[in-house]
């Protein structure tokens, strides 16, 4: 394969074929058309005749006049008849035809926020075509102003017919980003998309009247690609409070969730920020988007009110293009390691950390979600049911609400985003000499912040900041085989002394400490000179933050959260005939959320698991495949937020929706979630990912992880990867790891070992790596 994880814009030709596949492949080509112009034809035919018309075609003028007035008259009685039943109109004349297919994402259930307090359209039916450059803009109308609301959710439909590309879609309001999304690939049939965001937070900017609404979709036309999406995008607002429902967000970081009863009122987040700073300015009509590393994303932050609690970075930031599949790249220098076998290897390595620094002070890093769109690895896996987060690409969040200080009184505190390919962060690693990442990491931000009115006046200091960087990169070429291992661990912890005067007289001295612990652990091997590829990739990031009262000697609160986004990827391609290159694709995305307060454990705790396997066909008549997928999503909650279980599984097969199963309980205060213990399944990831990271891990202990998992995977009977019900992944969570962890164990094992790796093995392969630590570019023996 020419294109690692054949990448859309070299691979995903979607060329017209003139040849249909078999019926139950999934294809996205389309019929050509003929090679006869039909039209110019008949032109020149009449043109050259000499002779008059015969009565024939007199007789067949006079019945064409006779159609055509006939038809006037019904369109004219219709009309009439329109004008007293407007309804008689809008449903025979503005009704979509039906869809082949419902394409969607398996979403979290929607907060309970009751009955809609108003309902708008703000961009009705609006038609992207060829208008690459050129985003819908419209005016905003707000809600009437005796309308009271502190909720909005955001709904978007898309209708898209023919053969075209996924792509990114954008939705400004008054230059702030509110929402990224991308688009369903139609598959040359007619086919819809729905989805929904709670844009709650952003409540101040819909509570304004005549400010711009953008709605960016880059789309291109071309002879093969032809889908032009319709898109709908409409408000609903609510006179709501989260602690009616079960809120359940996985944006993130989600320090700032509602604590029903709290007396902490001065530094809650939950509700809409007071105020929204877009921070990415571009001309008129320009939507406010950063293309890194091409431009530098550094700007000067606002000075904030001194009666400022918390702010926040939202960042919304996606590797695309050259970047969109950055988790299965190769470390720089061995691009062409396979290419007298066609297959190229896209370089800059496979770790991405997003680095937040403040006037040069690295405050923060996150781990970026990995997302799969409509059309990646393989278009026949995302029907209907589309990759986790490809119709909501959430932002990454920062929480600097500890350098509060530095924003109330400086004029000059400049933030800069860094997408650092890990490597780079560390001199030592023989690796950095691939210091660069590629092209199009899209990117755009906003700035939250909440005050409170009862706070006068501020100050406050930095008292500790603490950060720690290990990288940690190899690679191991041996002729037709290829490993690389790369891992990275990012902490940043900070501690600040928040002084607020209150107009009452009193006063709060609050401690804030803020701590973020991200990693990277990515495995690739590649055998069978580059046919076979196999990648692993866990990233993970824990955020902790606390305030303590000063005055009081109390812990007014904390909050620990803790969200990975593993992912699996096997791809297999067959022996290359002419210009048609057949693979088959195996991918196991998945997501883990969970978050506790104030010492609680797993107060909110959501997971999903996708597994997909597909066979394609990539041919310059046209692309075809099959595709199976199948998901389970699983969202709890608990006290102090109303006790709910909701469990959905979906299974499809080719385009088709196999079965969707959802369960929804909703528990009384009295009631317990059942609760699975995680402790034993998350000390072994643990574990292993610091095998990963060959932080000088002894043979004993590998030995002895190696044993635990093998013998709870034996007990789990789960030898079948091919599995179709997925319900005892959900009953045992910890089988979900388990599948995760012998995959990593096999990609260290012996090549063509589809059984568990020996301990005497992976003991010997440990100690090579120990033995070859920092040797860039050697050879296991």
């Amino acid at each position: 394969m020419r294109g690692l994880l054949c990448r859309e814009w070299g691979l995903w030709n979607q060329l017209a074929h003139k040849d249909a596949p078999p019926a139950e492949f999934f294809t996205d080509g389309q019929q050509t058309a003929s090679q006869f112009n039909l039209k110019e034809e008949k032109i020149d035919i009449l043109s050259d005749s000499k002779e008059p018309p015969a009565t024939s075609d007199i007789n067949k003028s006079h019945n064409f006049r006779r159609f055509l007035r006939f038809c006037f008259i019904v369109c004219f009685l219709q009309l009439v008849f329109a004008k007293w039943h407007p309804s008689f109109w809008q449903l025979n004349f503005f009704e979509k035809p039906p869809v082949d297919r419902e394409v969607f994402e398996v979403e979290l259930p929607s907060p309970n926020f009751g009955v809609p307090v108003f309902e708008s359209v703000l961009l009705d039916s609006y038609e992207f075509g060829d208008c690459w450059g050129h985003p819908a803009l419209t005016t905003y109308v707000a809600p009437p102003a005796s309308i009271e609301f502190n909720k909005v959710v955001l709904g978007l439909d898309i209708y898209v017919s023919g053969v075209q590309y996924d792509r990114l879609a954008h939705i400004y309001l008054d230059g702030s980003p509110l929402w990224r999304t991308s688009t369903p690939e139609p598959g040359n049939k007619h086919v819809h998309s729905f989805s929904h965001k709670d844009v709650s937070e952003y409540v101040p900017l819909f509570k304004e009247n005549g400010t711009e609404l953008m709605v960016q979709l880059d789309n291109l036309l071309t002879g093969r690609l032809n889908g032009t999406f319709e898109v709908t995008l409409t408000a609903r607002y609510y006179d709501s409070f989260l602690n009616d429902s079960a809120p359940v967000k996985v944006a993130g970081i989600d320090d700032d969730l509602f604590i029903p009863g709290s007396h902490v009122q001065f530094f809650s987040a939950n509700e809409a920020a007071s105020k929204v700073f877009p921070l990415v300015d571009t001309p008129p009509t320009r939507p406010p988007l950063i293309y890194y590393p091409d431009r530098k994303f550094q700007v000067t932050l606002p000075v904030l009110s001194p009666n400022t609690t918390r702010v926040k970075l939202a960042l919304f930031t996606s590797g695309n293009a050259a970047e969109e599949f950055w988790y299965s790249n190769i470390l720089d220098g061995f691009e062409n390691y396979f290419s007298d076998h066609q297959h190229y290897l896209a370089p800059h390595g496979p770790c991405r950390m997003v680095n937040v620094y403040v006037n040069g002070i690295r405050i923060a890093s996150l781990s970026p979600e990995p997302i799969i769109y409509t059309g990646g690895i393989s278009p026949a896996l995302w029907s209907p049911i589309v990759s986790t987060s490809a119709f909501d690409v959430r932002p990454l969040e920062f929480d600097l609400s500890t350098i509060l200080p530095y924003l109330w009184d400086a004029e000059d505190a400049v933030l800069e985003v860094e997408i650092s390919n890990c490597v780079q962060d560390q001199e030592e690693t023989e690796a950095s000499a691939g210091n660069t990442i590629g092209q199009n990491w899209v990117t755009s931000a906003n700035l939250l912040t909440w005050e409170h009115g009862s706070i006068k006046s501020s100050e406050g200091a930095v008292i500790s900041h603490e950060n720690s960087t290990d990288i940690k990169a190899r690679i191991f070429p041996g002729g037709s085989k290829l490993k690389q291992i790369v891992s990275a661990r990012y902490k940043t912890a900070i501690s600040t002394q928040l002084n607020y005067t209150l107009f009452n007289g009193s006063s709060l001295n609050i401690l804030f400490n803020n701590v973020y612990d991200s990693s990277q652990s990515n495995f690739q091997r590649y055998t069978d000179y580059g046919n076979r590829q196999h990648v692993a990739l866990v990233p993970s990031t824990k955020h902790s933050i606390s305030l303590f009262d000063l005055g009081n000697q109390k812990e007014i609160y904390e909050v620990n959260s803790t969200f990975s986004y593993p992912l699996v990827l096997n791809l297999i391609t067959k022996p290359i005939v002419g210009q048609h290159i057949e693979f088959f694709a195996k991918v196991t995305d998945m997501m883990f959320f969970k978050t506790a307060f104030n010492g609680q454990k797993n107060t909110i705790k959501v997971e999903s698991i996708q597994k997909g396997t597909s066979d394609y066909v990539l041919a310059p008549g046209n692309n075809y495949g099959f595709g199976s997928t199948k998901q389970i999503m699983r969202a709890q909650t608990k006290a102090p937020f109303p006790k709910r279980d909701y469990l959905r599984k979906l299974k499809a097969v080719n385009g088709t929706l196999v079965y969707d199963d959802v369960r929804d309980k909703l528990k009384a205060h009295s009631e317990e979630v059942n609760e699975v213990d995680y402790s034993q399944s998350n000390e072994i990831l643990e574990s292993l990912l610091e095998v990963f990271k060959l932080h000088d891990t002894d043979s004993d202990t590998v030995k002895e992880i190696m044993e635990d998992i093998g013998a709870q995977y034996e007990a789990m009977d789960m030898r079948d990867e091919e599995e179709d019900d997925l319900s005892a992944e959900m009953v045992h969570p910890f089988t979900v790891k388990v599948n995760l962890l012998s995959a990593l164990r096999h990609l260290l094992g012996p090549d063509g070992d589809d059984n568990f790796t020996p301990s005497s093995v992976a003991n010997r392969q440990l100690n090579e790596f120990q033995v070859t630590e920092g040797c860039f570019g050697c050879t296991v023996p």
